[in-house]
């Protein structure tokens, strides 16, 4: 859940998503819609983004209004996808802005298909940043699903997209990283991300 002006949004995949009003201490939805572009329909995405309306393992950050949720699994993929789609919270209209439904063909210029990573806005609201996660190959062999082998891979890689010119960058970590992991957790403060116990980030701005 992400917290934006006195509400906690939870979006599960569906075309509702609930919030927590934090000031009422009561449960409510919204109702958003999602129309489908040529390019939405070559990334293999349907009249709903998330096949079978559930989306879990996501992350999910909101900066100037605006819903950011990359990854996870559904209906069809165990693997993970790397589908990165915006909510306007004002217009209550999705739109995706990078990635596909299903781990398909690679693209080098975005975050690979993925559950479970870690994310995090820039002190200048201008950045959104990813770090990590998991493609579960060993629940992809078991549902049958491509890709699928006897252990998952656990990405070592750091990524941040640019919120005004809507594209991805490829970040480079020095020093001493930890190893690649996945269903961490990490905490924003000031000028620095702790990521767990392990590693502090020295971001510009």
């Amino acid at each position: 859940m992400t917290v934006y002006e006195e509400k906690a949004y939870l979006f599960t995949g569906r075309p509702q998503v609930d919030f927590f009003d934090l000031v009422a201490e009561s449960w409510g939805s919204i109702n958003t819609t999602y129309n489908r572009s040529e390019n939405d329909t070559r990334a293999g995405v349907g009249t709903w983004p998330y096949p079978g309306g559930s989306l879990t393992d996501a992350v999910m950050e909101i900066v100037h209004g605006k819903m950011y949720v990359f990854g996870g699994t559904h209906k069809k993929t165990n693997i993970g996808c790397n589908l990165f789609m915006q909510l306007d919270l004002s217009t209550k209209e999705w739109r995706r802005l990078s990635g596909t439904v299903m781990a398909i063909e690679p693209d080098y210029s975005s975050p690979g298909p993925r559950k479970t990573p870690s994310s995090w806005v820039d002190k200048g609201k201008d950045r959104i940043f990813l770090m990590f996660g998991q493609c579960d190959r060993e629940g992809a062999k078991y549902s049958g699903e491509l890709h699928g082998a006897d252990s998952g891979y656990a990405f070592e890689d750091f990524w941040s997209w640019d919120i005004k010119d809507g594209k991805w960058r490829r970040e480079r970590m020095s020093g001493n990283p930890p190893c690649p992991r996945s269903e961490m957790a990490c905490a924003y403060v000031r000028l620095r991300c702790c990521l767990g116990i392990y590693i502090q980030l020295k971001l510009p701005g």
